[in-house]
């Protein structure tokens, strides 16, 4: 599971050299982006190149993620019924779509040699601090599943990692700090966010590590936590917890 993965990562940081953590963060933001179907950090829509006549195995192209995310969120806002905007979270990013990917079936479906194509689109809701989970049938146009899952958290979108970080900065304590950090390392003074090489994980808090203010916010919460660097050669020693769901810096962990 991605959760897993993330939390492996994070758990090793203690022990990664400063080249180890550097060589990591490049892999990581060099990703090949038709792997994640992830959105880009300005306008939260997919970038893949679009490709026609996609059958069987082939990934989704740009036109059926966009026909399955039109369709899942059509759905959705059908019946979510009435709810309360998020105000820690932007008018625009209340409903993120976090996965969008080809469904696997069972093998009994591909032993028949042809099947409908069918797309997971997970959406994360800011509003309701709960993932949906919807899997629309792109042959039939309709969907045939939906499920929400309140503290199941996916891997965090490029736009999230953004916004966690942005929120950092403009923390009145650890800003100020993190700016240091920045200075102390490449001898520039830190202007924007975009001077840093950012990757982000998906953080759920455990009680044998964590302090009461991440225990509050990060077991049911959308929180990620944020390996960055300088330079694509610095590593930078704080790795901070952000809890996107309140719009709140938790931590500068070390």
């Amino acid at each position: 599971m991605v959760v897993s993965r993330s939390r492996a990562v994070l758990k090793n940081v203690a022990w990664l050299t400063c080249g180890a953590l550097v060589a990591l963060l490049i892999v990581y933001l060099r990703r090949d982006p038709q792997a994640t179907a992830a959105p880009n950090t300005v306008t939260g829509k997919v970038e893949i190149a679009a490709q026609n006549n996609r059958s069987g195995y082939d990934p989704l192209s740009l036109a059926e993620i966009e026909q399955a995310q039109k369709i899942a969120l059509n759905e959705w806002q059908s019946k979510r019924g009435k709810v309360v905007e998020n105000k820690a979270v932007p008018a625009d990013a209340q409903l993120e779509f976090v996965k969008t990917e080809r469904h696997e079936e069972i093998q009994a479906v591909y032993n028949k040699g042809t099947w409908q194509r069918r797309a997971d689109v997970l959406i994360f809701d800011y509003a309701k601090n709960s993932l949906v989970a919807v899997l629309v049938n792109l042959s039939t146009g309709k969907v045939d599943l939906l499920d929400q899952a309140r503290g199941s958290q996916p891997h965090p979108t490029d736009r999230e990692t953004l916004r966690a970080l942005q929120l950092v900065l403009d923390h009145p304590t650890f800003g100020p700090q993190l700016r240091g950090e920045y200075q102390a390392l490449t001898g520039k003074s830190l202007t924007q966010a975009s001077q840093f090489q950012t990757a982000g994980f998906v953080y759920i808090a455990e009680p044998q590590v964590d302090n009461a203010a991440v225990l509050r916010s990060c077991q049911q919460n959308r929180c990620v936590q944020l390996l960055l660097s300088a330079d694509n050669e610095w590593a930078v020693e704080s790795t901070p917890i952000v809890d996107l769901s309140n719009g709140l810096v938790v931590s500068l962990k070390r």
